[in-house]
């Protein structure tokens, strides 16, 4: 069920001082909230576990997440900014290893460039299908067109966001419809979509588009929009989430990656914690799987 969004002079601009206000009604310190309050976020994942990986296993994902130090519209930066908070993957390995993509796990996000530090947000992800099945075309002594990709369109991945106090704030989904090759997303509150998250497409709406130029011209990007839920056009504003060049070791030896999210202008302060839940939930289900 869709709704439209709540309109932006409801919500309003956050003003620096609403955000320690927030936070210490929350019975925070006041500083918990203060990394939502700018235009966006870096997400940054570790190669934690490259060797892992090189294997055949995943890892677990770790992230670090600084200030918002990425041209969302060229694909660039993404190193450069300081890390002010930190993010661990809980999950079980025989899971990781035997069915990576349908894992149920937890993030947890946690203030400093290390874990240990004051908990900011929780993200839990249940048991999901893959976006698709790989299945063979192979019948023996008459065919053999090796494997393709069977799209599915039930049990799709989620991510629900608690705030530090436990406080249910929202959920991330994964949305299917009619061209299931089409990755998007959704923010949901009180089973309300709140944000819609979609790259730009061509042909009618079946394939995506990418974008050249990325890091001074060096890479493809592809940047996802957040888009009004009931019109399924941009903000207007910008926003959205974008996958950017991460160098070339990165790139070539890990499957981590690098985001800039830049919120959308509305949003709040509850809904940007959601947000950096979807971002996760975006690499996950999509960039983890589609190398």
């Amino acid at each position: 069920m869709e709704a439209n969004k709540v309109p932006a002079d409801q919500l309003g601009a956050i003003a620096p001082g609403q955000v320690e206000m927030a936070d210490e009604a929350a019975g925070g310190d006041g500083t918990l909230n203060q990394h939502f309050n700018g235009e966006g976020l870096t997400v940054k994942q570790t190669m934690r576990g490259c060797f892992q990986e090189c294997c055949g296993c995943e890892a677990k994902s770790e992230y670090k997440i600084g200030a918002y130090d990425g041209d969302f519209e060229q694909g660039g930066g993404g190193e450069g900014s300081n890390d002010v908070m930190y993010a661990i993957e809980e999950s079980n390995c025989c899971f990781r290893i035997c069915c990576p993509s349908m894992r149920p796990l937890e993030w947890k996000v946690s203030m400093g460039s290390e874990a240990g530090g004051n908990n900011v947000t929780t993200y839990k992800k249940g048991w999901s299908f893959p976006l698709c099945f790989v299945l063979p075309l192979y019948i023996p002594g008459v065919i053999d067109l090796g494997t393709y990709d069977c799209p599915c369109c039930c049990l799709m991945p989620s991510v629900t966001a608690y705030d530090n106090t436990g406080k249910l704030l929202g959920e991330a989904k994964y949305i299917c419809d009619m061209f299931m090759l089409v990755p998007k997303f959704g923010w949901f509150e009180f089973g309300s979509m709140m944000y819609f998250l979609a790259p730009e497409t061509c042909l009618g709406g079946c394939c995506m588009v990418t974008k050249c130029g990325g890091n001074g011209g060096k890479a493809i990007y592809l940047p996802f929009h957040f888009r009004d839920p009931a019109t399924k056009e941009p903000l207007g504003d910008g926003s959205g989430i974008s996958k950017l060049w991460s160098g070339l070791k990165k790139e070539c030896c890990s499957d981590a990656d690098n985001f800039a999210l830049k919120w959308p202008q509305s949003s709040t302060i509850d809904q940007r914690k959601g947000l950096l839940g979807l971002n996760f939930l975006v690499d996950l289900v999509w960039f983890e799987s589609h190398k």
